[in-house]
């Protein structure tokens, strides 16, 4: 059997992003279309499925995405301010919406544990998220990673091997740069679930892993911006109240043709 499907392109900052539109897509089916769509567009690097009954959001791997969410309010809200509740992954709601400068953002879900941080090796920390983790290696430590950057994903892997990181349903290694005093970012992704590993062209959740890394070093809240790969802004927002990471919320640009493409998979 032949099933037809609608999906639209946006783009968070760079972070090309697929959202299929439908409600109760079995996994089997999501990883189906995950799998074409990605094939087919080379430049998409994520996809997602979004709900047209309520405000939902779900990820092919299963992982929360702060760009996907922020997509996903934008297409909800059709560009327009507003604010909306949105269920993510693992049933979590989460606030997200548009400005009145059409930059789109979304609140990042905080792990409740008091080990979200720790100390792998000197200059690289382990950032504990909801759903994902992260691993920081400071400038200096990344700065020999840098220059190799064609083999970017493969180190990044390799330090993953080094260290022995393990147990997350996705997990992030994020290279750290220094430009024109301004902190930028080179994130790898791999998500377990559909074994993908992407060096990411924005990475919303990563963007705040640094925010957080920077808020505990300094003890105070931080409004970074933060610069992606891309070479385009997210800016992350951490309120650090007594040593306690109280909310963390992204914000950024969203690119869109608005154009409903159709996708035709065997069933």
């Amino acid at each position: 059997m032949r099933k037809e499907f609608t999906y639209y392109l946006y783009s968070p900052c760079g972070n090309d992003t697929a959202l299929v539109e439908g409600s109760n897509i079995d996994e089997k089916t999501k990883k189906i279309l995950n799998d074409k769509i990605m094939n087919t567009q080379s430049n998409i690097e994520q996809v997602g499925f979004i709900s047209l009954e309520k405000f939902k959001l779900d990820m092919a791997g299963g992982e929360f995405c702060g760009n996907a969410t922020r997509s996903a309010a934008y297409h909800y809200l059709k560009g327009n301010k507003g604010e909306i509740k949105i269920s993510v992954s693992n049933n979590m709601i989460m606030k997200a919406g548009v400005d009145e400068a059409k930059r789109a953002w979304s609140e990042i879900p905080l792990y409740s544990g008091k080990d979200f941080i720790n100390v792998i090796d000197n200059g690289i920390y382990e950032i504990i998220m909801n759903g994902i983790k992260y691993i920081i290696l400071e400038k200096e430590v990344s700065e020999q990673y840098l220059l190799d950057k064609k083999n970017i994903k493969a180190n990044a892997m390799n330090i993953l091997k080094e260290y022995k990181i393990k147990d997350a349903e996705a997990i992030g290694v994020i290279f750290i740069e220094n430009v024109n005093e301004k902190i930028k970012i080179h994130p790898v992704v791999w998500v377990k679930r559909i074994n993908t590993i992407f060096y990411e062209t924005a990475c919303g959740s990563g963007t705040t892993a640094v925010a957080i890394l920077q808020a505990v070093k300094h003890n105070k809240s931080q409004n970074l911006d933060i610069i992606q790969p891309s070479n385009q802004i997210i800016t992350s927002r951490i309120i650090l109240n007594k040593g306690v990471i109280e909310s963390a919320c992204i914000l950024g640009n969203i690119k869109t043709d608005n154009s409903a493409r159709r996708i035709v998979i065997d069933m």
